[in-house]
This record gives structure tokens, C-alpha cells and sequence, in this order.
């Protein structure tokens, strides 16, 4: 595993934003199909996030996944980069053929809490670098209404929990292996 596969970006946005956020999302698995993930790209994403505005983001952070853990109501990592991303392609650059370390050493920040996540003013998108959602909150919980409902319903501890545990399963479903088209066969009956 390559030290960037442990990466994970995420989008802090109003809901009115979503459709626009997502539009962004599929512009960069376009250009990931054209060109592949290179420092260049990079730093086109953070262009169409911030300078641009495509979709309006109040919020960004690129975050160490093995880091991830829930602490006083709030989700710790390290920081690979924060708002607007604009250091992501810099610090891609650096680690782009580096094995995967847990001794990192270059994380800006070491266990700070993201608070935009258990904030149900937002809505939340987290992908892997190569263009892999692995957070929807729209998808998960709904409008900003529901968020809220389910944080009063499961307090800021616990949210972060099950928000923690959704990022990790559907992180754990990109690592499986893709089984070749046409492999499974339906058994004839006798």
C-alpha cells in the first residue's frame, strides 16, 4: 500500500451544495480516468473546490484513515492538509512511491479534531484520492433536518462513532479485490 491510499479528503458543505459537490467528484474520477492521480491533478481539484467554486465548500481536510479515531465528541486524525487543499498536491508529490508508514512523519497536524463533521450545518463527502466515496452523509442520514435528529439521537460521541464506522466499512469494501466479470455462475440445478 502506497502512503497516498491511506488519504482521505473530505468536503464540509450546505446541502443546497450537494449536486454541485458531486459534480466536482465526477469531474475528478473523469480526470483520473484520462491522466491518472499526479501532482498536476491535484492541484486542478483544489482549483475547482476553491478558486473556481464549482461547489461552494466551507470546509476541507485531507486525513490519515489508520489515524482516525473518535475522542471528547469529535473525530482526531492526522492532517495531511486542511483548508482549501491547497498543500495536497505538494505533499502527494513527496510520498507518491513511499510505502505505506504509520511514522509519517510529515502530517502538519497529529490527532487534531475535525469539527465540521458532527456539525449538522453540513453536509459531508469523503473520498480516497483516486475518486472513492467513502462518507455521503446526504446518502446516509438525509437533509440537515435528519443529521440533526440522528446527533440528538445518538449524542456527539456516538455520532462520531457511527460516522467513524461508516468511513472504515466502506473504506474496507474498496480494499477487497474486484472479481472478474463473468466468474460467479449460477448452479445448474440437478
Amino acid at each position: 500500500m502506497k502512503q497516498w491510499e491511506d488519504w482521505i479528503i473530505f468536503l464540509g458543505f450546505d446541502g443546497g451544495q450537494y449536486d454541485n459537490t458531486m459534480s466536482v467528484v465526477k469531474m475528478w474520477n473523469d480526470r483520473l480516468a484520462e491522466s491518472g492521480l499526479n501532482k498536476e491533478n491535484l492541484s486542478q481539484l483544489s482549483k475547482w473546490l476553491f478558486i473556481r467554486s464549482i461547489a461552494r465548500i466551507w470546509h476541507s481536510c485531507c486525513l490519515s484513515f489508520k489515524s482516525m479515531h473518535v475522542a471528547s465528541g469529535y473525530i482526531e486524525a492526522n492532517w495531511v492538509d486542511g483548508g482549501g487543499l491547497t498543500d495536497l498536491h505538494t505533499e502527494y508529490d513527496k510520498v507518491k512511491d513511499t510505502e505505506f508508514s504509520h511514522t509519517y512523519s510529515d502530517y502538519s497536524i497529529r490527532s487534531l479534531p475535525v469539527h465540521f463533521f458532527n456539525d449538522d450545518q453540513y453536509q459531508v463527502i469523503g473520498m480516497t484520492l483516486n475518486g472513492k466515496i467513502v462518507m455521503d452523509t446526504f446518502t446516509k442520514y438525509g437533509h440537515r433536518e435528519d443529521i440533526s435528529r440522528r446527533m440528538n439521537e445518538l449524542g456527539d460521541q456516538n455520532y462520531c462513532k457511527e460516522f467513524l464506522e461508516t468511513v472504515k466499512e466502506n473504506y474496507r469494501k474498496l480494499q477487497l479485490p474486484e472479481v472478474p466479470k463473468g466468474i460467479l455462475k449460477i448452479p445448474m440445478s440437478i
